[in-house]
């Protein structure tokens, strides 16, 4: 089984590119992921979805 099955709500996410780590709040149907993260620059929380190819499970 891939990574991207394991994905589930609760985990830990980043780009496979690198970047923030984000929160998965939810597995999409059409293979998105809604994810939550603080965004620095702006000094808030946000929310976004992403493709599930391009995540992976952060260490």
């Amino acid at each position: 089984m891939n990574q991207e099955n394991q994905i589930k709500a609760g985990d830990t996410v980043r780009l496979k590119s690198g970047g923030l780590k984000m929160t998965v709040e939810s597995v999409q149907t059409n293979n998105f992921v809604k994810c939550h993260f603080y965004n620095e620059s702006k000094a808030a929380f946000e929310s976004s979805l992403f493709p599930i190819i391009i995540l992976q499970i952060a260490d």
